[in-house]
C-alpha cells in the first residue's frame, strides 16, 4: 500500500494549525492538495478579490513545490467562487496566466456561499514526476463541446494505471448554444457529455469510482 506523506511548504500560514489540516498529501506518483486560499502568513484574506486569486495561486504554487511538483504537473483542478457571475472573469484571466498555452488541466468550476471569509479557493490532484514514469494525457474529443477554446481540457489520463480524471460536464454540446430551461433538459446534456467522454476512454459508468453532481 502506498505511503501517506504530509506535504507543508517553507512557510505556511497559519490556517493549516488554526483548523488542523495538511497543505497536501503525498501517495504513491500523485500528490492531493487541499483547498489554497488567498490567506496572508497571519490566516487573513487579502481585502481585494484579485489578489485573493493570485494570492491562492501563489499558496498553491509554493505547496506544490515542497511536493516536487509545479503547475505543469496539475492533472485535476477545482475552484470555489462565492459569486461565480461577478468573479470569473478575474479568476480566468489569472488562470490563463498561469495556463497559457495548451495542453491544460481539468477544470471544474463550483459556486459556493461561503468560504470562511475568502471568496475564491483552488484545489488540485498532480502527479509528482520525480517518484516513477508516470505520464499525463489530456484529451478533448470532437464529440464534446470544445473546453480547449476556453483553456482547459475534458480529460486528463495517468500512466500508468489509466487513472482518468474528467472535468465538470454541464449542459453544452457541440454545435448547440441555447441551455435548456429545465433541469430535467440540462442534467440529460450534461449526462450525454459525460457518456461521450466514457466513450472516448473506452469505458463505462461501472469504471466509475467517483461521481459527484452540482446544482
Amino acid at each position: 500500500m502506498p505511503q501517506r506523506d504530509a506535504v507543508f511548504p517553507a512557510n505556511p500560514d497559519a490556517l493549516y494549525e488554526k483548523y488542523g489540516y495538511s497543505p497536501a498529501v503525498r501517495s504513491g506518483d500523485l500528490l492531493f492538495v487541499s483547498g489554497q486560499v488567498g490567506s496572508r502568513p497571519d490566516g487573513s484574506p487579502e481585502p481585494d478579490f484579485e489578489a485573493q486569486v493570485r494570492r491562492a495561486f501563489a499558496n498553491l504554487e509554493a505547496t506544490l513545490a515542497a511536493g516536487g511538483c509545479t503547475l505543469d504537473d496539475i492533472v485535476d483542478l477545482t475552484t470555489f467562487h462565492t459569486d461565480s457571475e461577478k468573479q470569473i472573469g478575474a479568476v480566468i484571466a489569472v488562470k490563463n496566466e498561469k495556463f497559457p498555452k495548451a495542453p491544460y488541466p481539468n477544470w471544474t468550476s463550483i459556486g459556493v456561499t461561503r468560504l470562511a471569509g475568502f471568496d475564491f479557493e483552488i484545489k488540485v490532484i498532480a502527479r509528482i514526476p520525480a517518484r516513477a514514469s508516470t505520464s499525463v494525457s489530456r484529451r478533448n474529443p470532437p464529440t464534446m463541446w470544445d473546453m480547449a477554446s476556453l483553456g482547459y481540457s475534458h480529460i486528463s489520463v495517468v500512466e500508468p494505471g489509466r487513472l482518468a480524471f474528467l472535468s465538470g460536464q454541464i449542459a453544452a454540446k457541440p454545435g448547440r448554444e441555447d441551455v435548456p430551461k429545465d433541469l430535467a433538459g440540462q442534467a440529460m446534456l450534461a449526462t450525454a457529455s459525460l457518456a461521450a467522454a466514457l466513450k472516448e476512454l473506452e469505458a463505462s459508468a461501472q469504471d466509475m469510482s467517483c461521481c459527484a453532481s452540482m446544482s
